[in-house]
């Protein structure tokens, strides 16, 4: 969790990476309890929905592989502009 926005460091302030690790850790302990959340969030939606969908896809309802590969790569990027849409609220002055 401490380094969770280390790509968004990276990525739009362009850190290097030693710089990234130690501003995302700044970050994580100022805003613990809203980085807690964000990461909960994603956890939720990454490992249990498509676990769901897995489970789904083998006992309940036939689904192609492209079609298990094209969900899991939409909850990978809503979970990444999620992540990166926290960081940019976390880095406002008025997100505290």
């Amino acid at each position: 969790m401490a380094f969770l926005f280390v790509r968004q460091r990276i990525v739009l302030d362009g850190d290097g990476i030693v710089a990234a690790l130690s501003n995302s850790y700044g970050l994580f302990r100022e805003q613990f309890a809203t980085v807690l959340v964000v990461f909960g969030i994603t956890l939720f939606l990454g490992v249990f929905s498509t676990w769901g969908i897995a489970l789904g896809s083998g006992f309940f309802v036939p689904m192609p592989g492209w079609l298990y590969k094209l969900f899991t790569t939409g909850v990978i990027v809503f979970n990444m502009a999620l992540i990166t849409s926290a960081y940019l609220q976390l880095q406002r002055p008025s997100a505290v």
